[in-house]
């Protein structure tokens, strides 16, 4: 669960005694925890053309970027690769409206400063759909196979991981299920083959 504090008019942040009961300014704000798992599959078929798909996801889930090199980029090391939001959505006086603001290194690298604190702004939904498997395939009529003794032949094409909808920020390309890039993401894959039945 994620919280954050809002200044008084007077500019300083209360953080009360950090309890439940005296939490000053805080108020949550976001929750990590995925909810509302969900799973389909579709199957088909007709005139000798099958098709089947899976898609699954999590309908809600929050996610603050803390110490994540792969959204903040220079934000959170000077060292670290400049990503194409950085350079191109952050704020200048040409560009008042960036997403990100003026470019400064170490913002994102302490926890509990800066832009490590969460807030709204930064704060992303992973909330994702992924088309986990189509498959598409085609059964050669009977009258053509037997001729070679062969009571049956499909050839079919079938992908992994095909794509995903994720409402994360736009230029952020992470796997909505590795964020933070600390697992391997899900790998795209593709392949075609022939079930022959004799």
């Amino acid at each position: 669960m994620f919280s954050t504090a809002d200044s008084h008019n007077d500019g300083k942040i209360n953080k009360g005694a950090n309890t439940l009961n005296d939490h000053g300014d805080y108020t949550i704000i976001g929750n990590d925890r995925a909810r509302y798992a969900f799973g389909f599959t579709v199957n088909g078929d007709w005139n000798g053309f099958d098709f089947s798909l899976f898609i699954q996801g999590i309908m809600k889930k929050d996610y603050y970027p803390t110490r994540d090199p792969y959204f903040w980029g220079m934000y959170y090391d000077p060292w670290t690769n400049l990503t194409y939001g950085n350079y191109n959505d952050h704020w200048t006086e040409e560009n008042p409206n960036g997403y990100f603001p003026r470019v400064k290194s170490y913002q994102a690298y302490v926890s509990g400063r800066g832009l490590a604190v969460p807030q709204t702004r930064y704060l992303q939904n992973a909330a994702y759909a992924r088309l986990k498997n189509l498959t598409f395939g085609y059964t050669l009529p009977q009258k053509w196979v037997e001729k070679v003794n062969i009571s049956r032949l499909r050839v079919f094409f079938s992908g992994d991981n095909l794509c995903e909808i994720s409402g994360l920020y736009k230029y952020y390309k992470m796997d909505p299920e590795c964020l933070g890039g600390q697992i391997y993401p899900l790998q795209r894959s593709y392949s075609f083959g022939l079930n022959v039945t004799f």
